[in-house]
């Protein structure tokens, strides 16, 4: 569908979109609610392997994107099979053990430096903002 769509980064999503995903959705968050404490976390497994990003906000987890591991994830983890919201821990925290902590800018900057061009950036961002404004939020605080 956002290949249809024209949406960059998300060709695959949820698939290798963890990034992207809680970059644009922490610094989204970011605007509306400048006053809560947002965390872009990147875990890793303890073979330093596997990656992945999701958010925190006010030390409650949001991830997007955690349905991508379902069909390879060992039982053990109990992953789960859709996006989470507002948990108190990661339902994944044993197997991405390891973790960095960034403010939505710092990893903002990271994904752009890294793995983004600005264009495409730009336009992932202006269908997100055009999005929130059909749902009603178009009035970031400041």
């Amino acid at each position: 569908m956002a290949k249809s769509m024209h949406i960059p980064f998300f060709y695959s999503f949820p698939i290798n979109s963890c990034q992207g995903a809680s970059v644009f959705f922490g610094m989204a968050a970011q605007q509306f609610f400048p006053d809560v404490d947002i965390k872009i976390v990147l875990g890793g497994d303890r073979k330093g392997e596997d990656f992945h990003y999701w958010l925190e906000i006010d030390k409650k987890v949001y991830d997007l994107t955690v349905d991508q591991f379902i069909s390879w994830m060992d039982k053990q983890y109990n992953c789960p099979d859709k996006p989470i919201y507002a948990e108190k821990k990661h339902p994944l925290a044993k197997y991405f053990f390891y973790k960095k902590r960034f403010s939505p800018l710092e990893a903002y900057s990271i994904f752009c430096d890294r793995h983004a061009n600005e264009r495409d950036v730009v336009a992932v961002y202006d269908f997100l903002k055009a999005e929130l404004k059909k749902l009603g939020w178009n009035n970031p605080r400041r």
